[in-house]
């Protein structure tokens, strides 16, 4: 009998985060075609004591709002992103939008990211999810297609390399 295994994975990230990179490719070496997900992150120079004491309740601030639906963890600053990656294997699928509204309402996220969404242009995902900015790999046939979504007042985002399987992007919570 096939059991239904969630799995959660807490990030404690640093609060002084300036900049992510995040980069995302297929594995060269799997051969059931697995994504690779590295997210490089540069950090601020550390606070003096007493903004320290104010960042510590500001952070357990920010862990009961994560707690409530649509809630957000992030610092109510506008240094800060929430990132959603998803290996959607047909982004296409009733199903898998229906499963998506769901964990978009609840997570709220800055970055969305698609991996192997089976679609050709994905304008509708950028429409539906009310994101302004992508960048995108287009599929091929039935297979790949990579898309990063995301909303330009939140956030600055730079490509860097784009190429059939994997996108290259500088992220940074600034927005002009």
């Amino acid at each position: 009998m096939q059991e239904n295994i969630e799995r959660r994975y807490l990030i404690l990230d640093p609060p002084m985060l300036e900049m992510t990179f995040l980069n995302i490719h297929l594995d060269p070496y799997s051969v059931d075609q697995k994504y690779v997900i590295f997210l490089i992150p540069t950090l601020r120079p550390p606070p003096l004591p007493q903004e320290e004491m104010a960042n510590n309740h500001q952070l357990i601030m920010n862990l009961a709002m994560a707690l409530v639906l649509g809630g957000s963890s992030s610092p109510t600053t506008n240094r800060s992103m929430k990132i959603m990656l998803w290996w959607s294997r047909g982004a296409n699928y009733l199903d898998f939008r229906r499963n998506l509204h769901f964990l978009f309402n609840w997570n709220n996220p800055t970055i969305l990211c698609l991996m192997e969404t089976r679609i050709e242009d994905h304008t509708s995902l950028l429409n539906e999810f009310n994101f302004t900015d992508r960048i995108q790999v287009f599929a091929q046939g039935y297979s790949s297609g990579i898309v990063m979504l995301w909303r330009a007042h939140d956030l600055i985002v730079d490509p860097i390399a784009i190429t059939a399987q994997e996108l290259h992007a500088s992220v940074q919570a600034d927005a002009p």
